[in-house]
Parts: structure tokens; C-alpha cells; sequence
């Protein structure tokens, strides 16, 4: 029989820490993640305000503009205390 859910819960809480402990560039570490994670988000806001992905200045500053409302929206919804629709 094999291991309950409760032990590999203890080894994962256990290896997390472990594992950081260890890595000596956690930018470095963490930076593939977040290069990913910006990505999906330009290409929802490209499509959200059609805005060409084809690395002009012009489209980049559109994409910076479209990042910054996007943030604000979500900072202004955090401050009114609940989920809002668009």
C-alpha cells in the first residue's frame, strides 16, 4: 500500500523551503514564470484593445497603457471590496 495524501503533504512542505533555501538567484529562478505569465497577459490585452503584437515602439507604448489600466482597474475593484463585473 502506498503513501496517505498526509505524507506527501508533510514531504511538500518540507521540500518547498528546502528548495529555496538552495537557490542562490530567485529572480532567475522565478523569471521564466513571469516572462510567461506577462506574455499571456499582452496577448489578452492586444485582443482586448487591438493592438498589434509586432514589437513597434508604438505598440509597445500601447501595451505599457493597456497594462496600467489593467492594474488600475484590479487596484480600483481591490478598493471598493469585492469582485465587480468588468
Amino acid at each position: 500500500m502506498g503513501h496517505s495524501r498526509e505524507h506527501y503533504s508533510r514531504l511538500g512542505r518540507i521540500g518547498g523551503p528546502a528548495s529555496w533555501a538552495r537557490t542562490q538567484d530567485r529572480a532567475a529562478r522565478t523569471a521564466p514564470a513571469r516572462e510567461a505569465a506577462r506574455t499571456a497577459l499582452d496577448r489578452r490585452l492586444a485582443e482586448e484593445y487591438g493592438i498589434p503584437l509586432d514589437g513597434s515602439a508604438t505598440s509597445e507604448r500601447r501595451l505599457a497603457a493597456a497594462r496600467t489600466a489593467h492594474f488600475q482597474r484590479l487596484a480600483y475593484r481591490r478598493a471598493r471590496g469585492g469582485r465587480s463585473s468588468k
